[in-house]
């Protein structure tokens, strides 16, 4: 499955992800979804990200804060894929999917 990585500094790039092995990778640490109402993606972050002094994402923040009320700071790597499908398997993001969101 197509992924969208969106790192601290740096190219947002495309990467294929197998399962949630692959998303701790991308992440640096065991995974968290990091709550995005109505988002048309599932935003992966690393769980202890804050604990561990990760620096700061602003793309990842900039982006979680379009469909979120409150402020979280989004700290590490993020990993953009599809939203679930109703048996909650994650879906394909692809960078043309990232061009309709990207901040």
């Amino acid at each position: 499955m197509k992924a969208i990585v969106l790192p601290v500094e740096g190219d947002v790039t495309e990467v294929e992800v197998g399962d949630w092995r692959d998303l701790g990778k991308l992440v640096g640490g065991w995974i968290e979804i990091a709550p995005t109402p109505g988002a048309p993606f599932t935003m992966y972050v690393n769980e202890e990200g804050k604990i561990n002094g990760l620096p700061f994402n602003a793309r990842a923040d900039r982006l979680a804060n379009r469909y979120r009320t409150w402020e979280d700071p989004l700290v590490g790597p993020a990993v953009l894929v599809g939203p679930p499908t109703a048996a909650g398997d994650d879906t394909e993001f692809t960078l043309d999917d990232w061009q309709g969101v990207a901040v």
